[in-house]
């Protein structure tokens, strides 16, 4: 009996000891699991980021077509996420897939800047990246403008015999200001301001509240105040149309010259798309003619400039760079004469009334709007300019 007690005492150790065996066995697999799975996680982190930027799978866009606009070094595409993606948006969400065609090096370049301007009102938001399968980012996914560009909205509404109001334009301007003034403040410059890079995310023809343009495509963007090229001929990509003399003759640009783009950029807008120096059919041509003196006239058709915008983009247009105002002295003197185009117009409304019945928006100061259509601005942003609207006042005037 003794014996048998003995016995079972041992079998009953051993199979303690055998248990506490699988389970310590059991835990290790347990924290292997686990580690394996945080190791996971983290390069499931890095993969989803690209230095912030999310990166999506090509297998999740669904690419319509062939490509909607084209350059020098890139094909843009219509496409579709055809499943939620986090950060991005969910399925069915319509996207932009900008497509380079020279390498890498113009894509990086591009992305460097998407990345550092951020989010602004005024500029067209980089969504996502996606990626090969050694890593490389291979296209850019920002958000779509169904619209298209400003300069093919202007003239399918010219070929429809319609015309955009002076207020709408210089709305559309007064945006595309702002966002010039985004890449100043980070020290970058454009290269290739124009209505083709300016996208309509809404517009109305005649309701200057219905306008929102963002400023696109930093394909020929550089950071630095000032950018040296060493060249620039006609056939590589250069917007001879809208440079400037420094750019032209020293390959030289700057925040001046993105003045001096702009400048012709709003007499783009006031003719419907008209291309600059349209009567001169050679590139080279109207490099020389620029740098001899010659300058766009007034536009009378089919929108008229008025005198107080066309001044300014004259002074935009000075031949020294140093004599040109900043983006900032624009937006000053353009807000000046957009308070004068506007004295006693509703900007919603459109009725012409006496001033002292015109609100003023809170913060920027904006006087364009009744009482009547105040609500359709309040909370949301200011017509002119499209600072966020806290409030509409009444100014009393003094004399």
């Amino acid at each position: 009996e003794r014996a048998r007690k003995q016995a079972e005492e041992r079998a009953r150790k051993q199979a303690l000891q055998h248990a506490n065996e699988e389970r310590d066995r059991a835990q290790q697999g347990l924290e292997v699991a686990q580690q394996a799975m945080l190791r996971m996680g983290r390069g499931q982190d890095r993969e989803d980021q690209v230095d912030g930027v999310p990166t999506i799978s090509t297998e999740d866009i669904d690419r319509h077509g062939d490509a909607i606009a084209s350059g020098s070094f890139k094909d843009v595409y219509r496409a579709q996420l055809r499943k939620e993606v986090a950060a991005v948006g969910k399925a069915g969400l319509e996207v932009a897939v900008i497509q380079f065609r020279n390498g890498t090096s113009t894509l990086a370049a591009e992305l460097d800047v998407f990345k550092k301007l951020g989010r602004h009102p005024n500029l067209t938001r980089l969504l996502a990246v996606t990626r090969s399968d050694e890593g490389s980012v291979t296209s850019l996914v920002t958000e779509f403008a169904k619209l298209g560009s400003l300069d093919q909205v202007l003239v399918l509404a010219e070929e429809r015999d319609e015309r955009a109001t002076s207020q709408v334009l210089l709305t559309a301007a007064m945006q595309a200001l702002d966002g010039m003034m985004q890449l100043v403040e980070h020290r970058i410059v454009h290269r290739d301001v124009a209505l083709r890079n300016l996208l309509v995310f809404d517009f109305d023809l005649e309701d200057c509240s219905r306008v929102k343009v963002k400023l696109t495509d930093y394909g020929l963007s550089a950071m630095g105040t000032y950018v040296q090229k060493s060249t620039s001929s006609v056939g590589d990509g250069v917007p001879f149309r809208w440079m400037s003399p420094e750019a032209i003759q020293k390959h030289r640009w700057s925040e001046k010259s993105d003045v001096w783009a702009f400048a012709v950029t709003v007499w783009e807008m006031f003719t419907h798309g008209m291309v600059p120096y349209h009567l001169i059919s050679s590139d080279s041509e109207v490099a020389s003619r620029v740098i001899a003196g010659a300058r766009l006239e007034r536009p009378l058709s089919p929108c008229e400039c008025p005198e107080g915008v066309f001044a300014i983009l004259q002074r935009c247009w000075a031949g020294r760079a140093a004599d040109r105002p900043t983006f900032a002295d624009v937006k000053h003197l353009m807000m000046e004469v957009v308070k004068v185009e506007r004295e006693g117009d509703c900007c919603i409304c459109m009725e012409r009334m006496p001033i002292q019945r015109l609100l003023a928006i809170v913060p920027c100061g904006h006087r364009c709007v009744c009482a009547e259509d105040a609500h359709h601005v309040v909370g949301k942003a200011c017509p002119v300019c499209r600072t966020p609207a806290t409030e509409a006042i009444r100014v009393f005037d003094s004399g």
